[in-house]
């Protein structure tokens, strides 16, 4: 058994269109601090979108091996 089920925590799947990156692009990149050149940061704005049109304030997350 997940740890969050155990914990009554609440998953959220996400399936991200070509449509909607099309469509979200000009606005990730306008989001950028710094320019790059690597597309795997729209995950990130796509899940901080998606939280902020569900109305939740905190949402906790981790990316990388050392979260």
């Amino acid at each position: 058994m997940e740890l969050g089920h155990v914990l009554g925590n609440v998953q959220h799947d996400i399936q991200i269109t070509e449509k909607e990156f099309v469509l979200d692009f000009e606005e990730f990149v306008s989001s950028l601090q710094d320019p790059i050149a690597d597309p795997a940061g729209y995950a990130q704005f796509r899940l901080a979108k998606e939280i902020h049109e569900q109305g939740f304030k905190v949402c906790l997350t981790g990316l990388g091996a050392d979260e």
